[in-house]
């Protein structure tokens, strides 16, 4: 399994091509994903809640609400 963080997580319902990923990776840490393309993301998740298992999704926080498992442990850390 998978071992390490996750910041920023996003789901699209088409493919992004090199030009979108590029934009997206390029910007750094983006403020707002929605902004970047006219490509609109479905979910997107930041993990700034800081606490708890949840986390909400930024487009639509009535859907595609995410719950941590296995741990629920936040950390600040920059690998």
């Amino acid at each position: 399994g998978y071992s390490g963080f996750i910041d920023e997580a996003a789901f699209w319902d088409t493919n992004l091509d090199s030009d979108d990923a590029s934009e997206i990776y390029n910007s750094g840490t983006p403020n707002d994903l929605t902004a970047l393309s006219a490509l609109k993301p479905i979910a997107w998740w930041r993990f700034e809640e800081n606490t708890g298992t949840g986390v909400i999704n930024e487009i639509d926080s009535d859907t595609y609400k995410g719950t941590l498992s296995h741990s629920d442990a936040w950390t600040t850390t920059i690998p």
